[in-house]
């Protein structure tokens, strides 16, 4: 665990830096936030995480601390810039209301970055699924759905072996300059 900016403070943005995707979580202060999350353990598998209608999420209260692990996070809360803020005693009400509901996940629609950005702007959006869609990046897009759901153990080792191994050869197969004939 290590902070990449200053202390958290309630009702603060969190961003964690996963391996191909950021997770997002509302600090609540004394170390907790809230966050939306795989539940773990309703017996999704791969081909449910792939449909947007039949993953299912949990919102939980957990210690930042153990909610980041060894990932690197900061406070985020750049959307202030272009939103206007719920008051923090709102925000935090809200979350906590929110907390052992379960959820349905779609990763494009509804995911965390969309979860916490809803509880403190009043609109669900997120800037990686935009700027994943915007580049067309369907590897990255993949990468990050199987990211989300660790608990796949297995399934998610081998697939992201393959996914490695199709960059690899989409990578090589693209020609790094283009002949005009004329």
């Amino acid at each position: 665990m290590s902070y990449t900016s200053s202390h958290p403070r309630p009702g603060d943005l969190i961003e964690i830096f996963r391996v191909a995707y950021q997770h997002w979580a509302i600090y609540i202060g004394n170390g907790y936030v809230i966050h939306l999350t795989s539940d773990g353990g309703s017996g999704e598998t791969l081909s449910n995480v792939m449909s947007s209608s039949t993953i299912f999420a949990v919102v939980k209260k957990e210690r930042l601390s153990a909610v980041a692990g060894s990932s690197k996070y900061r406070v985020n809360n750049t959307a202030d810039q272009i939103r206007n803020r719920f008051p923090v005693r709102q925000i935090l009400q809200n979350a906590e209301a929110q907390v052992g509901n379960r959820q349905k996940y779609n990763v494009t629609g509804a995911n965390c970055e969309h979860f916490v950005k809803r509880l403190c702007y009043g609109k669900a959006e997120s800037r990686q699924i935009a700027k994943s869609l915007r580049c067309g990046s369907v590897c990255q897009w993949l990468l990050a759905v199987l990211l989300l759901f660790p608990w796949l153990s297995l399934q998610f080792v081998l697939l992201l072996s393959l996914l490695r191994l199709l960059w690899k050869m989409c990578k090589n197969s693209v020609p790094t300059h283009l002949s005009i004939i004329t």
